[in-house]
């Protein structure tokens, strides 16, 4: 279900609004290729991470390619134990609804990350949620984050699994993330935030919108374009989101080591 127009935050490149300077660009990198060209679509997403520089948009597609290669990250598309567990336990939970262009919207409960978690199974579920997202959207397509930092402690930040989604995120998945929305957050998330900011190139940093205080609610219907009725309580909507949130996993010594 799609929600009404709102409005964005970068602009949004699509092969059909690329200026006749741009398109000649799609066409030159196109032309890069001996065989095994990417689409149009895939191919400007590589583009617009580059700022357009068709050197560097190969060298990352290289990139990209050898990394899939090398870590085979298709093999988390199927549901795994880290992925299932970490949705009963809600940390990551897929809105019923969609933003205006139609993307996927994306929500981590800050409050249920657990930095003690072993690395290994947070990097597969990162993996799993980012080729499923893939899948879902295609060649082309983008999904929505909504980082919700409610009552968040130190025990939460995780910098090695924070540091790993934004490499992948930057070098291996370009363009896929649409718009970033982090909300209710605190003074330890402020601390946390002067680290991690830097290690974001411009573009990424100039999509992730930090909503608070009055109107924060206004302010997320508004850019991802949700109705009151669709935006789930927990920012500020009337949509109820009990059972969307509710943590579903066992209990931690059930499950020991299995806590994200």
């Amino acid at each position: 279900m799609a929600a009404e127009e709102g409005k964005f935050g970068p602009e949004l490149y699509t092969v059909e609004n690329l200026d006749d300077e741009k398109k000649e660009k799609l066409s030159s990198f196109l032309k890069l290729f001996e065989k095994d060209a990417p689409s149009e679509g895939c191919a400007l997403r590589f583009l617009v991470a580059r700022q357009f520089d068709t050197d560097l948009a190969k060298t990352m597609y290289d990139d990209t390619q050898a990394w899939r290669a090398e870590t085979k990250p298709e093999q988390f598309i199927e549901k795994t134990a880290d992925f299932e567990h970490i949705t009963k336990k809600k940390l990551v939970v897929e809105f019923p609804f969609s933003d205006q262009k139609g993307r996927p919207i994306l929500c981590v409960n800050g409050q249920r990350m657990d930095k003690n978690w072993d690395a290994k199974h947070k990097e597969t579920a990162t993996l799993h949620m980012m080729e499923k997202m893939c899948a879902q959207v295609g060649d082309t397509g983008q999904f929505i984050m909504v980082w919700d930092m409610q009552n968040i402690g130190w025990s939460n930040v995780d910098y090695g699994i924070l540091q790993y989604c934004i490499q992948i995120l930057q070098n291996y998945y370009p363009e896929r993330m649409g718009l970033c929305f982090v909300t209710n957050t605190n003074w330890i998330f402020n601390v946390a935030w002067g680290i991690v900011a830097p290690w974001l190139d411009p573009r990424t940093r100039a999509k992730i919108i930090i909503c608070n205080g009055n109107g924060k609610e206004e302010l997320l219907s508004d850019q991802i374009g949700l109705k009151p009725e669709q935006l789930p309580k927990t920012f500020g909507g009337t949509y109820d989101d009990t059972d969307l949130m509710k943590d579903e996993s066992p209990a931690p010594e059930a499950k020991k080591g299995w806590l994200w």
